[in-house]
């Protein structure tokens, strides 16, 4: 009964039965890391820990146990009628993708010491400590990646996914389109703080116009589908071929610029997009948060606010110097070894985290 537990409240099927607890597997998974992080200095400490369907299952005995809840989930009651403690409440998906999760926040957040959340949701937020949810990285540093001259210019890595975009493949998602906008227009009218402005529109945008330069390739999933059934890319000519993407920074590597779009643009949410880009030493054209730079270094990225059209995008990056591509790399391998990220590093978040949870 001496045992000191850590339970991870997660509802997704490919984090259950501890497995989002191995480093190598969660690496796969965007932002995962910090678990398995959090999971060394807990048992350095003398803790354990384990996911909610674990716990449930086993019902190990224990002197203390607290949990880590992301989104609030099903399981959250019955952790808490066996004793767990509901201390750390976080979330890394914006408003327009858990919509549910952010409307009853309320609620849910009276129920933990700690939110970590991003932080254009503070005002929603019950809980008395609030902390901004930074994106967990590894904490890499850049990769050189090909030289100047061997770079093609452009890529775009993204699935066809989107919110109100149904699974292309298949008849059936495509039967029920209606109904994710009729959703849509419905949760807007409920709660209407967080309507946030959806960038996918943009991403589309942005392929129909590249698509036919030569010097642009898209990756991700999906696409084969989605261009065959979608009316709007009905005449749009793909010099290249949309391809699968297997490994992304292998693929940004080969590149001078990436186009990262965040989801949405909502005060606080920044993803791992930046970062690949970052890491891949490919310098990244953004957007997303509309607070990026109190972030990170505007030196680093390529806002994409500045220009008033895709063309004039274009133009400005392909008539870009080596000197000043350089410095923009330059300047990111700055950011990377400075304080400044040093929050966004997940042994960092995994050090918090456990104080917010034992304390």
């Amino acid at each position: 009964m001496n045992k000191k537990l850590i339970v991870f409240d997660v509802e997704l099927p490919p984090f259950k039965n501890n497995r989002i607890l191995d480093s190598a597997y969660a690496s796969q998974f965007p932002g995962a890391s910090v678990i398995p992080c959090l999971r060394n200095i807990a048992r350095k400490a003398d803790w354990d820990m384990m996911t909610a369907d674990v716990f449930l299952s086993r019902h190990p005995g224990f002197s203390r146990a607290v949990c880590l809840s992301n989104e609030a989930t099903s399981l959250l009651p019955q952790l808490i009628k066996a004793g767990v403690e509901p201390k750390v409440l976080n979330s890394g998906e914006s408003p327009n993708v858990a919509w549910k999760f952010y409307h009853n926040l309320p609620e849910q957040s009276r129920l933990f010491k700690y939110s970590c959340l991003f932080h254009g949701i503070k005002e929603r937020c019950s809980t008395g400590n609030f902390e901004h949810f930074y994106w967990p990285c590894n904490g890499r540093k850049m990769a050189e990646g090909l030289p100047w001259n061997q770079r093609s210019l452009l890529c775009m890595i993204v699935s066809s996914k989107a919110r109100n975009t149904p699974n292309w493949a298949s008849w059936r998602s495509r039967l029920f389109q209606p109904v994710r906008i009729f959703k849509q227009i419905l949760h807007d009218r409920i709660d209407p703080f967080l309507k946030v402005e959806d960038l996918n529109e943009i991403r589309l945008q942005a392929i129909e116009v590249y698509a036919e330069k030569s010097e642009f390739r898209l990756f991700g999933k999906g696409w084969d589908a989605a261009i065959k059934h979608w009316p709007r890319f009905k005449n749009v000519r793909f010099v290249h071929k949309p391809q699968a993407c297997k490994d992304k920074l292998q693929i940004m590597e080969n590149y001078k610029f990436a186009l990262c779009f965040e989801n949405c643009a909502f005060p606080g949410y920044i993803t791992e997009k930046i970062f690949d880009g970052f890491f891949a030493g490919c310098v990244p054209v953004y957007l997303g948060a509309p607070d990026i730079t109190d972030y990170v270094r505007q030196e680093c990225f390529i806002d994409f606010h500045r220009f008033t059209s895709f063309a004039e995008l274009w133009d400005y990056i392909q008539s870009m110097t080596h000197t000043k591509w350089k410095a923009y790399r330059e300047n990111i391998r700055e950011f990377l070894a400075s304080e400044s990220f040093k929050p966004f590093k997940d042994t960092t978040i995994a050090e918090k985290y456990f104080g917010w949870l034992t304390n």
